[in-house]
Order: structure tokens, then sequence, then C-alpha cells
């Protein structure tokens, strides 16, 4: 008698069977049986078909992973294979496959307890026909590596497995290396993968050759262009933040990002959105020889918002997948709420000197008369930022006294890339000079509403020492008085075994004692102050002492 039983669910079931009798022949104790019956997911492989190129003249040899679903969960298995001429696995289920050898075999595995319960998979080695790159994209970032995944196509489908095969990548620019990783990627048989520090383009191409069943040799071979490029970052502001003045306009500069295709250079695009653009408008001023992108920006309210430039190429033939990049840069209009100047004076050049004394900087400041003074001027906002871009802003300039000199441009500033400033253009005359900038705050102009800084400036001529030349008896000290100049001083002195001289700032002289006999010079140098000319003494001791002179 047979029973025939349907799954339903996974899992195990009790099968009882009773037999109450035969025909009219009726068992007076019926006799029953029973059994365990366990139900388990159906079995499959996966893959289920393994598609290998056949490499007739080379070792190539295939390694398949294969798993299984279903079965019991406590499952043991037993692999094998048909054709082990062509394939071999462990009981891992890794099939290794020779791939010289043209056919196929299937790949078993079955549960050990339950042989009847099993699951089969196939490889088949054959004739590939033909070789595609297939990159998802073709440019790329310098110092980062491009996979681009290749693909071989067969008879019976897509070969699932060819990074083990002999595949030449060349490129037609040696500055893109590269090679075939040892393992395949998703969806394709290989991949090869490509690197480059510099920014170039160049043709990819990957051939592979076989010699037919016929005896020919087949060469398939594949092409793509690829291209590399920079980062895309703002350099101007570098920090990718700026504040510009209520306005004013300012240039934004990137540089960076993919660069016109070679194959289609037209279609190389470069542009520019706005977050708000009630606050700022933008207006393209060029592209530089070096890849730069320059908008000029006017803030037109107070506000933030962002610029984003987004640069790439249009799709085509030759490109099908372009890749885009985006930078931004925030943007901060403003009203300036401060100002403060800082007077740019001139140094002095000789190496090796000791530092300016602090308190030279504090107070009046000590700058050359004859030296026009370049004035650093900062602007900033109510949240006490930097205003980046104050060219235009109204900036109100008093001198105190105007015979000593004048300000290059009264009403406003100047700015270059660095900083903005203004310059005081002096006569040559000394005497100290004060320079005051105000600007009008928000509500009013100046009086309670503004805001001002002072530069306060003594302009000298180079030091002087009086007298230039000195003669002293052996025992003698002299001195020699210093004017002009800064007031902070070192004595050096051109030969140390005839004089020794220091500089007495109190008294603002030099003292001079003889060491021994000869001429020796000795020189006043400014710690501060660059000189035209420097303050020198000549000083002759004699042997003489002051009785003898008597």
């Amino acid at each position: 008698m047979q029973y025939k039983s349907w799954r339903v669910i996974t899992g195990t079931v009790t099968v009882t069977a009773t037999l109450t009798g035969a025909g009219s022949c009726d068992l007076s104790v019926p006799i029953t049986a029973s059994a365990i019956l366990e139900i388990v997911p159906e079995m499959r492989l996966d893959p289920e078909l393994s598609l290998l190129a056949w490499d007739p003249a080379g070792s190539t040899v295939y390694s398949v992973p294969h798993t299984v679903t279903g079965g019991s969960e406590d499952r043991r298995l037993a692999w094998s294979t048909a054709n082990t001429s062509l394939a071999s696995t462990n009981q891992a289920g890794l099939v290794t496959v020779t791939g010289s050898v043209l056919g196929s075999s299937l790949v078993t595995a079955h549960l050990s307890r339950h042989s009847h319960c099993d699951a089969t998979a196939r490889v088949v080695t054959l004739p590939a026909t033909q070789l595609s790159l297939d990159p998802d994209r073709q440019e790329f970032e310098v110092g980062t590596l491009l996979r681009v995944p290749l693909s071989l196509s067969s008879a019976l489908g897509q070969i699932s497995h060819c990074h083990a095969l002999p595949l030449r990548p060349a490129q037609s620019d040696p500055a893109f290396t590269g090679g075939v990783p040892p393992s395949a990627v998703t969806q394709s048989c290989a991949s090869v993968s490509v690197d480059t520090d510099k920014v170039a383009h160049s043709k990819l191409t990957v051939t592979w050759s076989y010699v037919t069943e016929a005896g020919d040799t087949l060469t398939l071979a594949d092409s793509k262009y690829i291209a590399s490029y920079t980062p895309l970052v703002p350099v101007k502001p570098a920090s990718g933040e700026t504040v510009v003045a209520l306005d004013t306009e300012r240039e934004l500069t990137w540089t960076g990002g993919p660069g016109a295709w070679p194959l289609q250079p037209s279609g190389h695009f470069a542009r520019v959105s706005i977050g708000d653009q009630g606050l700022v408008t933008a207006t393209r001023s060029g592209q530089g020889a070096g890849g730069e992108y320059t908008w000029r920006i006017r803030c037109l309210a107070v506000g933030e918002t962002k610029v984003t430039l987004t640069v790439g190429n249009s799709a085509s033939k030759t490109l099908p997948r372009p890749v885009e990049v985006s930078s931004e840069v925030r943007v901060h209009c403003a009203r300036p709420h401060t100002v403060s100047l800082s007077p740019q004076i001139a140094g002095p050049g000789t190496p090796g000197l000791p530092p300016c004394p602090l308190q030279a900087r504090q107070g009046r400041l000590a700058a050359q008369a004859y030296l026009d003074l370049k004035i650093l001027v900062t602007l900033k906002d109510e949240s006490d930022r930097v205003i980046d871009s104050v060219a235009g802003v109204k900036v109100n300039w008093d001198i105190s006294d105007q015979k000593l000199g004048q300000v290059k441009i009264p009403d406003t500033v100047m700015q270059d890339e660095v900083s903005a400033y203004q310059i005081l253009k002096v006569v040559g005359k000394t005497g100290n000079v004060d320079i005051t900038a105000s600007i009008a705050r928000n509500g009013g102009l100046l009086g309670s509403s503004s805001n001002s800084d002072v530069a306060k400036i003594v302009l000298v001529d180079d030091a002087i020492l009086q007298p230039a030349s000195l003669s002293l008896f052996e025992l003698e000290t002299g001195k020699a008085a210093s004017s002009q100049g800064s007031g902070y001083f070192t004595v050096i002195q051109e030969t140390k075994d005839i004089i020794s001289g220091s500089f007495n700032a109190p008294m603002s002289e030099v003292r001079i004692s003889p060491v021994a006999t000869g001429a020796a010079t000795l020189s006043l140098v400014d710690l501060c102050l660059s000189a035209r000319k420097e303050a020198k003494i000549d000083v002759n001791p004699v042997n003489v002492t002051p009785s003898q002179a008597h």
C-alpha cells in the first residue's frame, strides 16, 4: 500500500498507518505503524550555472565557490562532480575547473543521511566570443582607484569568471598604471584597476587571444577612454567661507573637477547656483588656463547663503555616464561694524639682530618720514567676523597734520588679494601725525552711530650720530649723541680689539671705550626701522695719556 504526502510547511510530522483488515477479512486487533517525516526546504545550489572561458593553450584554473540553500538545518553534505577530468570539488563546495578542457560537468551536493535530498549545478567551459569593457564611470579623481568592469560573452551567455585568464591591459598614456585584480567584481567576470598621480586622459585597451578548435587565432579586444581630475575645491577663499560687505563685490575661484572630455570638449560645463538669489548675484569672470573657474559675486542684502559650483561633461556616445562634482562657498553678506588700523612699518634688513622691543610697538609708532606708509585696514561685522571684501566701503580719513602727508584715497580703502589697506603719502618731513579712519554704522552717519580707530605715528629720519668722528686717548671714554630713528638701537663694531661701544637708551648716546690704539668704525643699527644709511662714527684711539698731553 502506498501513501502520498504533500509538503505544506517545513518541520517534522509523525505519520501513522493503521491496518484494520483486508477485503472482507477484518482484523480483531488492528496493526499500527508510525514514522517521522522530516519536511525540509527545497535544496538549491548557487550559482546554478557557471560559464567559464575555454583557454586551450593556457594553464588557467578556475575556482568557483558554491553555496547550498534549503535542506535540514543540521545538514551534512556530500559533494561530487560528474566529469572529474574537467572539475573537482572539495567538501566546502569549492569547485576547481581546468580551463584548458572543453566541456561541462554537473556538481551535486546531497544530504549525507538522505542521498535523495540533493541539489545540482553545472559548470561549463566554452569558447568566448566577445570582450567588452563596461565602466560605470570613466572619469576618476587623482589618487583614487578606478575599477573598470570587464565582461566576456559566449554562445550560452555571459562568462561568469575570467579574471584568471591572461588578459592584457594597455594604456596610451604611461602615466596611467594598473592591472587585473585576482578576483571578480559584481556582475562582471573581471575588472581592470587603473590609477594615476597626474591629470590626464588615456585610452585603455584590453586584449585576449586564444586558438580556436579550427586552429585559428582569435583575438578579443575592447577600448575605452578614461580621464583623471583633481578634487574641485575653492581657492579664493580657500576656507570655503567669506564675509562680503553689503553693496561690494569679490571673486570666488575654484580649481579642479573633471576637465573637458577629449572626444567631445564642447560638452564641458561649469555652472553656479545660488541658494538665495535675493542676497547675491554672480557673474562669470572666466576660466583660467590652469583649470580655474571664477565668478564675481555682489552682495545685495544682509544675510547668508551658499554659492555652489558644479563641473562636468554632457553625456555622449563615448562618455555615457559622465561625472559631475560640486563644491560650495558659504557667503555672509554683512554691514561693517568696526574698523581697526595696523601700520606696516619697514623693519631692518640686517640678519641676526635682536628683535624690535615690544614697547616700541605700543603707543606712538616710529615710521620713516621718507617712505610712504601702508596701513592695513580691518573691517568686522556685528558678529566680529573679518570682512574679506571691502573695496568701495565708505571710510572717512582724517590726518592731524596734513603738512606731513595725505592718504592716497580719501573716501574708501584699497584692496589686493591679501588685505585691505590705505597709503599715507609722506612728504619727507618729520613730526607727529595721527591717521583716523571712521565708518558709519547701521542707523546713522558718524556721531554715536560711527566707529573709528587711530594710528599714532611719529615720522623720523634715519638715525644719526654726532660727532661723526672721535679721537680718544687710550684710557679715555667718549660719547656720541644719537637722534632720529626709532630710539631702539644696537651697536655693531667692525673690530672689537680696538674699541668697545654700547648704547645708553635713557641718554640717547653711544659710549665708547678704547681697548688699543688704531682706527675703528662703530655703527648704530635701528632695531625697528629700515634705513637708507646707517649711523656711523669713526674712532681713533691714540697711545697718549691726558697727563702727557698737558
